[in-house]
């Protein structure tokens, strides 16, 4: 009976022994895969983290290589920074609106250029630059961003230093007096004319200042972009009953064309 009690004990604690060690096991299975866990979190963090000093010692950088006396100078520097802080940390969440339409502009516009086989056109950071700005400045003087990109296109074929016999400028080729006549009305008192982002401000708006001095007609404002606001009232009067510059007429029809393109692409 003796032998019987004693193979039931031993028995019993085997069992036990063998639950202690399979939970033990668990146990440590569970830790390891929540140190896996937290240690790919911190990994993520880390990069993150190592992604922000870099662009804070870009920006130190940038700003300490400059030496601006005018406080507007650099309050315009800090804004350029921040936006190109935005960009990069847009890319990261690709659930953005904003970034899914940058992208998708800066694709339009790469396939664009590789199939005419454009020149000296922006580097991968510039036409990011570049499509951000399309898409912030078209929608915040409510211009369609397939306007904005035809004119471009037909004026300087994303030549960020073009340069017209007749003086304009920049990619959407702007003539200095007119930028500087833009800058008063949209309150910026420092600006570069080639700089990306100012170039396709002035743009923009003066696109909407066309559009809203011929009430709403798109038409009439890419005809003004070319040959001038007095140009088109004349026309339409009957004033120029030779009507418009044969320049004007080609440069109608191509952004017109461009523009019914880009809408294609879904821009």
């Amino acid at each position: 009976m003796s032998g019987k009690v004693f193979d039931v004990f031993t028995i019993t604690v085997s069992g036990l022994v063998m639950v202690f060690f399979l939970a033990i096991g668990l146990a440590v299975y569970q830790v390891r895969l929540e140190n896996e866990r937290l240690s790919a979190e911190l990994n993520a963090k880390t990069e993150w983290l190592q992604v922000q000093q870099e662009l804070i010692n870009e920006t130190l950088e940038s700003l300490a290589i400059k030496s601006f006396t005018d406080i507007d100078k650099v309050r315009e520097t800090n804004r350029t920074q921040k936006i190109q802080l935005g960009i990069i940390e847009e890319s990261l969440s690709p659930e953005n609106t904003r970034w899914a339409k940058i992208k998708q502009v800066r694709k339009a516009i790469t396939s664009v250029i590789k199939e005419r086989n454009y020149k000296n056109t922006p580097n991968i950071k510039d036409l990011t630059i570049l499509s951000s700005a399309v898409v912030d400045f078209s929608e915040e003087y409510d211009v369609p961003v397939s306007l904005v990109l035809g004119v471009i296109t037909r004026e300087s074929a994303f030549y960020v230093k073009a340069q017209s016999p007749a003086g304009a400028q920049g990619l959407m080729q702007i003539i200095p007096a007119t930028a500087q006549e833009i800058s008063q009305d949209v309150g910026r008192r420092h600006y570069n004319i080639f700089q990306i982002r100012h170039n396709i401000e002035f743009g923009a708006w003066y696109l909407r200042k066309m559009i809203d001095r011929f009430d709403g007609d798109v038409e009439l404002a890419i005809r003004a972009y070319n040959c001038g606001p007095t140009c088109v009232e004349m026309v339409t009067s009957g004033e120029w009953e030779s009507g418009y510059p044969t320049e004007t007429i080609g440069y109608h029809e191509a952004v017109l064309m461009w523009m019914s393109r880009y809408e294609e692409m879904g821009v």
